[in-house]
């Protein structure tokens, strides 16, 4: 070790001093690297700075396989995510099936979102979205269509609802009947009530419009005394759903529960 220290000096003392000859001379920039470098040879080849340069060696490799493994976590996440998607269409598929069918014991439930709905009757559910809307007693409620398309309503000059990018708008629509001998006027706006359509096992949840006739924003509407009004629950839906509306749910809820789930027909 010690000769190649003294090898070194000697280098860089011939150089400084003749410049490997007398017609090279080296100026100050020069003469600064080739120091350097022979600093760096001495440091490199001395015994007691063997650890530091371990040490930083490990370091650097440390450094290294944390970002392999940071690309390598990137690149697993992309496939699981494009290898995911396609098991919960099938899922969603499977649930729908099993729904279809009335001995399988799959079909009194459906679980979306780690929420499991009891199906219930229409009865059942339709009275529990009026008394979660707020509603006189005096209405009737009942579910009469499922209407889909690029807007909503899509009567001409009338204000509607545009499907998003990518979407389809899906709007379920309720008659509201008088019964009573007097005018009734309605107000939800200041309900608490949630309204969630479920397709092949995925759940969506109604949009908020400025639809005079929107299920949970009405606002001093009056329904003349033995007449009706037709009420709608607004839904942004995937194209990819389009084709899968024949057979969905209607979950009904507050704030705070879950009340019960119904089959729709469209």
């Amino acid at each position: 070790m010690k000769k190649i220290a003294a090898l070194c000096i000697g280098v860089g003392c011939m150089l400084t001093v003749t410049g490997c000859g007398s017609n090279v001379t080296l100026n100050t920039e020069q003469n600064d690297m080739v120091s350097e470098y022979i600093a760096g040879v001495l440091l490199k080849h001395s015994y007691e700075n063997q650890w530091e340069y371990e040490k930083l060696a490990a370091a650097k490799k440390q450094s290294e396989s944390k970002n392999n493994n940071k690309n390598h976590t990137a690149t697993g996440t992309n496939t699981v995510q494009q290898t995911t998607q396609p098991a919960t269409r099938s899922s969603a598929m499977t649930a729908t099936t099993a729904a279809q069918n009335p001995s399988s014991t799959a079909s009194a439930t459906q679980s979306t979102a780690g929420e499991t709905k009891a199906v219930t009757s229409s009865d059942e559910v339709l009275n529990s979205l009026k008394q979660v809307l707020g509603l006189n007693s005096g209405i009737s409620l009942s579910y009469t269509q499922t209407v889909s398309g690029q807007r909503y309503p899509n009567e001409q000059y009338s204000v509607s609802v545009p499907a998003n990018n990518s979407c389809v708008v899906v709007a379920l629509e309720f008659e509201l009947t008088n019964t009573t001998g007097s005018d009734i006027t309605l107000n939800t706006a200041s309900s608490n009530a949630v309204i969630k359509l479920g397709i092949e096992g995925t759940t969506f949840t109604k949009s908020k419009t400025i639809l005079k006739n929107d299920m949970t924003n009405l606002k001093s509407v009056t329904i003349p005394a033995g007449q009706s009004y037709t009420a709608a629950a607004v839904f942004q839906i995937p194209e990819i759903f389009a084709q899968s509306l024949e057979n969905t749910t209607l979950t009904v809820g507050s704030a705070n529960a879950i009340l019960g789930t119904m089959e729709l027909k469209k």
